[in-house]
This record gives C-alpha cells, structure tokens and sequence, in this order.
C-alpha cells in the first residue's frame, strides 16, 4: 500500500507544479494589468487637469523662492527652487528657458511676453508642448508671474532634441508627400484667422490663441494629413486621400466647429473671424507653391465676400473689400437713409425680480458690414464716425424716454475709447438727455488695446471726467481672463461680464465652472455691481445667481427687443427663487 501511494504521488506532481505555476503567472498578470491601468489612469487623470486649467507660477529670483498652483485648486499651493523650476522642463529646453527669464529681469533687455517651450510630467517624465506667457514682471525686486498653458495634444517628437514642431509638419513634408501622390487626390485648406477690427485685420493673432487653434485641428492629423503654421495668422492643413467635395467639405466643417467652439468658450466670438480658402489638388498637378498661393489668397478674399469658406475655380474674379466703391459709400447711406434698428435687453435684480435697466444694442440693417462694430470700424476710416455717434445716440435717448415710464431704470450705452473725443458734446446736444440715468459702458478689450498708446493715469483721468458729467460708466467684459492693471478696475461704477464663454448647458464643464466662479471672485473685490450678461443656458444662470451675483441679463431671461419689454413672469420667478436657496 506505501509502494501504491508513492507511486501515485510521483506521477501526479508534476501536472500538480504546472497548474501552481500557472494561477500564479495568471495572478502576476492580473496584477501588472491592473497596477498599469491604475497609473495610467493617473496620468490622464494628473495631464486631463493641467490641460484643462492654468498653472500659475510667481518666480523670486532673489529669494530662489518659486510658488505656483493651477488655478483650479488654488488651494493646493506648492512651493520650490528655480533650480526645481527648471527640471519641470527637459534638460535641452532648460537653457532657453534661464536665459529667457535672465532676460526678462535684465532691465536693458526686451524679452518676449510668450516663450514656446516643452514641460515634462512629473512621474513619467513624458514631455508636451505648453506656452509661458510672462504676464507681470517687477524688476526691481525680481518677481516674475508666468501662466503656463498645456497643450493638450501637441505631443512633442519622441527622442527629439529639438522642440520647434511639436508633430507639426514642414514644407518639406508637404512636397515630398505631394511628389508621393500617385493620383492627383486631395485638398489644401488653408484657414485664416482676423481680428474683426478693419483696423485690426492685419495684427499679428496672439500667439497663445493661435497656438489654441493649432491644438484644435490638431486631432484631425490622420492618416496622410499634414499641418502647417502657414504664417502667425494662418494654419495650413493637407489631406492627400480626399477626392470629392461632400466628404471635403464634412471635414472642413467639423474643423469650423471645433474652431468655433474655443471662440466661443473664450469670449472671442465677437473679435476674431475664421475664414478658409480651399484648393482641390486636380487643378494643379503636384504645383505645391502654387496650390498654397491659391489657397492663401482665397482664405484673405473670403473675408470681403463675407463667405466662411472659398473653393478654387477656373477664371473665379477676385474681389477686394477696401477697394471696392459701394462699400465706401455703405456708411454714407446707413446714417442718411437711417438703415438702423435699436433694440433693448432687461437686466434683472435677482432678489426683487425686478428689471432696473435695459442694455442697448444698435444694428445696421441689410447692408455688406459683417457686424456693428465693423462698420464703426469702417466708418472711422472715412471719417463718418462722428456722423454715426451722433445718428445713433439720438435715436437711442429718444426711444427709451419714449418706453421708459421710470427715470430710475439705467441705460447701458456701449461706447469706445476713441468716441471720447466728441461723445460728451453729443449728448449735451441730445433733449432731455438728462433725464436719462445712463452708463457709458466701455469695453475691457478696447481700453487694453489703447494703453500702449496712452498712459494709463490719463485713461483714469478721462473716466473721472466723464463722472463729473453727471455720468456713471461700466466695463463690459468678454474674457474669463482679466487683461487691465488694477487700478482701472477700481474707477468704474459697474461691471457687465458676458458669459458667452460659459457655452451652453452641454458645453459647461469643471473648467468654465472654475472659471466663472474665479471672475466673478475677482471681480467682488472692488465692491461695484457685477452685471451678468449674455448667459447662454439656464445651468450657467443657476450657478451665477449661486455664486452671489445680484444683477442678471441673458437672452435665455429676455431676448433683445426694439420694444422694452419686461421679464417674463414665470423666469423672473425661477431667478428670484434660485437666489434664495
């Protein structure tokens, strides 16, 4: 019986050894799996939060002090050497980035504001592509405050020394992709980027936005797709697989939308337009220069057409916008003929339910200018500016005494800098303009423009002026961002914020939530009323009202109207009783 056992044992133990060998290899492969996932996880959880906020860094170059924090966690502030600064970067991005901070703090030197560079992520030490953006330098006691802005898909070349692409392609990869094309298959689009301004059209787009719109497109690299940075204004995209139009134009769509949307997000809407030229390669035979040229100039003529996208075709006529005569005398007609429509906006107290002003927006009526603003834009270039400040202030006062029954309720006037030269005179002009409580509000992004021209105590000055006028003023806001010094903030009697940006219900996400409640903190500070305008969905409106915000205005509350129409009573409700929770 021992001899049986023995036996048995012998021939059973090794299928025995092999069925343990193999739960636990299963078992180590299990648990690789999942200690991989789980740091992976990490990863696009730790990248999906830098890319989607802001890093803030404050140098002290004399104290070798640097705090920085994402200004979505404010709270979770951090603090280390410039010697650790620089190993946030890799070690051949490392000298730019001393030498550019060097430069920065060395008073005989003007360094640029925005620097392209690489930052690595801590664990995995993978490296992407960021901006630094040096948004205040103080060299007498050598603090520097940078902002860091994470591109979330431009992944910098493995192995690359260098960090000038970023996976972007070059004239040679086009040429060479081209000369590989058997067929004569394809597109070349090139999009075009203005700032709305006619006398802004040829400024150079803020790096930082451009290298946003970059990111943008930047998912449509498949397959053989290229993209170029054409020019600071232009970005160049190739597909060498497309050959009918109806798929062409589904892609080119799809990047208008995307586009479009970051505009949107970020406020930017109302003051840069995207315009497209598109070349089908069948037209020109492996000609790179000349299908690039062509496209070009297609994406600049669509901006006089007012057409969002231009095909090539054989014998097509440009047509110029400034040198074309019956755009001249487009401005002439509109104030004559009074080619005008005023319409009006309620703004709420949230508390009372209660509307306490209206805020105005003129519109020119079937006629070739994209927008009011261009054609005071072009109206300034022919010298009828005037002539328009005048026809649109008199029609305005004259329409809200008419509607107005309550001299209490303000008027919220858009007005620009440069109208300061005769806008007081004008309304002195103006019957019974004093029985009107008006606010001259002044955009955010028009007085930032005019700093670099004018010191900054005279724009203070002219704003005091206008006060001792008898006028209250107001800064309109279209950037979650605040772009003026200090100082100017605290002369205004009101802050009206649009928050287009915020997007629709489906659009709002943590960052624009972050975002939304970061202004308005910064805002609450200087204790003046803060305006919500321009609220695009309910859900956003909710998390104003929240947040402390007292006044509201929003299509989705009231439309613009020519007539002043009141708060519809069931929304006036919901608003009051949002403020009360």
């Amino acid at each position: 019986m021992h001899v049986l056992l023995s036996f048995e044992f012998s021939t059973d133990w090794p299928i025995l050894f092999g069925a343990i060998l193999l739960l636990a290899l299963l078992a180590l492969i299990l648990t690789t799996f999942f200690v991989i996932k789980r740091r992976s996880n990490l990863f696009r959880r730790a990248f999906a939060d830098k890319s989607n906020s802001v890093r803030i860094f404050i140098l002290d170059t004399k104290k070798d002090l640097v705090t920085y924090f994402n200004v979505t966690s404010v709270s979770n502030v951090r603090h280390c050497t410039m010697g650790d600064f620089y190993q946030m970067f890799p070690l051949f991005e490392q000298k730019k980035i001393i030498q550019w901070v060097n430069t920065l703090i060395d008073s005989g030197s003007d360094a640029p504001q925005y620097l392209e560079t690489d930052m690595q992520e801590t664990r995995s030490r993978r490296q992407y592509f960021s901006m630094l953006q040096a948004e205040k330098v103080d060299r007498e006691t050598g603090v520097i405050h940078l902002q860091s802005f994470l591109m979330k898909y431009m992944v910098a070349p493995k192995g690359s020394g260098t960090s000038t692409t970023h996976g972007l392609s070059t004239m040679a990869d086009l040429e060479a992709g081209l000369r590989g094309n058997g067929k004569n298959r394809g597109i070349t689009i090139v999009f075009r980027f203005c700032y709305k301004k006619i006398t802004d059209v040829d400024k150079e787009i803020n790096p930082l936005v451009f290298n946003y719109f970059t990111n943008a497109l930047y998912p449509f690299l498949v397959g053989k797709r290229y993209l170029v940075h054409c020019s600071p204004n232009e970005l160049l995209m190739m597909d060498l697989r497309i050959d009918d139009r109806p798929k062409a134009l589904y892609f080119i769509r799809s990047c208008f939308v995307e586009l479009n949307r970051y505009l949107s997000l970020n406020g930017l809407s109302s003051t840069i337009d995207v315009r497209a030229g598109i070349v089908e390669h069948r037209f020109f035979a492996k000609e790179m220069e000349r299908i690039i040229d062509e496209a070009r100039r297609l994406a600049t003529e669509a901006y006089s057409t007012k057409e969002t996208m231009i095909w090539y075709e054989k014998d097509r006529q440009t047509r110029t916008y400034l040198d074309d005569s019956s755009y001249r005398t487009e401005v002439e007609r509109i104030i004559n003929e009074k080619k005008l429509t005023y319409k009006f906006r309620p703004v709420l107290s949230a508390p009372e339910a209660e509307v306490v002003g209206y805020l105005t927006k003129p519109e020119a009526l079937n006629n070739a200018f994209a927008s009011m603003e261009d054609l005071k834009d072009y109206a300034v270039r022919t010298d009828d500016d005037r002539a328009l400040f005048t026809t649109v202030a008199k029609e305005t006062v004259s329409r809200f005494l008419a509607q107005s029954p309550d001299a209490k309720k303000k008027l919220f006037y858009p007005v620009r800098y440069l109208e300061l030269r005769y806008m007081l005179v004008t309304f002195a002009r103006i019957q019974k303009v004093k029985q009107v409580s008006m606010v001259l509000m002044f955009k955010e992004n028009d007085i930032n423009e005019q700093l670099p021209n004018i010191d900054m105590d005279a724009v203070i000055d002219e704003m005091r002026s206008i006060k001792a006028k008898g006028y209250e003023i107001g800064l309109f806001l279209e950037s979650a961002q605040l772009q003026l010094p200090t100082e100017l903030y605290a002369v205004y009697d009101y802050f009206i914020c649009s928050f287009a940006f915020a997007g629709t219900n489906r659009e709002m996400d943590a960052r624009i939530r972050s975002q939304l409640h970061s202004l308005v903190e910064k805002l609450l500070k200087y204790h003046k009323p803060i305006i919500a305008s321009d609220v695009m969905g309910w859900p956003a409106l909710d998390l104003l009202v929240k947040s402390g915000l007292r006044f509201v205005s929003g299509d989705v509350i009231a439309p613009y109207d020519v007539m002043m129409n009141p708060v519809p009573p069931h929304n006036a409700k919901r608003i009051k009783d949002k403020k009360k929770q």
